[in-house]
């Protein structure tokens, strides 16, 4: 397991280190639809994640991986749309849901994370986590164990 958190600059580096990779765990701070990156505060860090998240899609390095896909800190979320007043629609135009509809906004952020490019053959599977919830992180955790035993099991020729 690879942890690429937060090296906007070494991407390429570490791409190599993927290599035959079945299962991509991707990770997305769910509440950062509103908080800008220290390195361009012209950019959010739900835009860097969506950047980085098409260019694995699109890389063909990927095309059979299935990308498992965490949208993390979902409590934050919840108590930003519910009653901080900095709704969706302002930092997400594309967003058409009520201002306080929860499951619409949480449904809009992880449709925006579903490949639009026919070439992947590979599935991608959103689960909402919270990392600090550790029943929520525990179901989650063995479903997308599950998830990997079949990819990898899949994978491998039985004769």
């Amino acid at each position: 397991m690879y942890d690429v958190g937060d090296q906007r600059g070494g991407r390429r580096k570490w791409l190599s280190c993927f290599d035959g990779v079945q299962v991509i765990l991707f990770v997305v701070t769910l509440s950062g639809y509103d908080m800008t990156l220290m390195a361009d505060p012209s950019m959010s860090r739900l835009q860097e994640s969506l950047e980085l998240f098409t260019s694995i899609c699109n890389n063909g390095m990927f095309k059979n991986t299935t990308l498992i896909v965490f949208m993390n800190k979902t409590d934050l979320f919840r108590e930003k749309i519910l009653h901080s007043g900095r709704h969706l629609r302002f930092f997400l135009p594309s967003y058409q849901g009520a201002d306080r509809d929860l499951d619409a906004a949480a449904r809009h952020v992880a449709g925006m994370f579903t490949p639009s490019s026919g070439r992947r053959r590979a599935p991608v599977f959103h689960h909402f986590t919270t990392a600090t919830d550790t029943a929520n992180v525990q179901v989650v955790f063995q479903v997308t164990a599950a998830q990997m035993l079949r990819e990898n099991l899949a994978a491998v020729p039985l004769l």
